[in-house]
């Protein structure tokens, strides 16, 4: 009888074992999984990172474009006024400018 208890005992362990060693492989490849997500999470926030630094960018891009797209029509006013009308720019200029065209005295296209 103890000798066939051993037997068992002896058996269970080495099923034991080999769940055991079985387990610690598992953990193991989850432990390259997890490295993996990590180095992924952090390529992420790279990505993130820039496409704010991007967006940012865009923005002040844009920023400088409308700038630029509103002096170019002020010269343009003065050019085609030949010296006769300024146009500066401004809330207060955009009325006159307005009031002007309104009365009929100039005739500017796209304002």
């Amino acid at each position: 009888v103890r000798k066939k208890r051993g037997v068992q005992l002896g058996v269970a362990m080495s099923v034991l074992e080999k769940q055991i060693a079985k387990l610690q492989r598992r953990v193991e490849e989850l432990e390259k999984v997890a490295a993996e997500a990590r180095g992924l999470k952090q390529e992420l926030d790279d990505r993130v990172a820039a496409g704010k630094s991007l967006k940012a960018s865009n923005i002040k891009l844009q920023k400088e474009v409308v700038a630029l797209e509103r002096r170019l029509g002020e010269l343009e006013v003065e050019k085609d006024t030949k010296g006769t009308f300024t146009f500066g720019g401004g809330a207060a200029s955009t009325k006159a400018l307005r009031r002007t065209l309104k009365e009929g005295y100039l005739e500017i296209d796209n304002l």
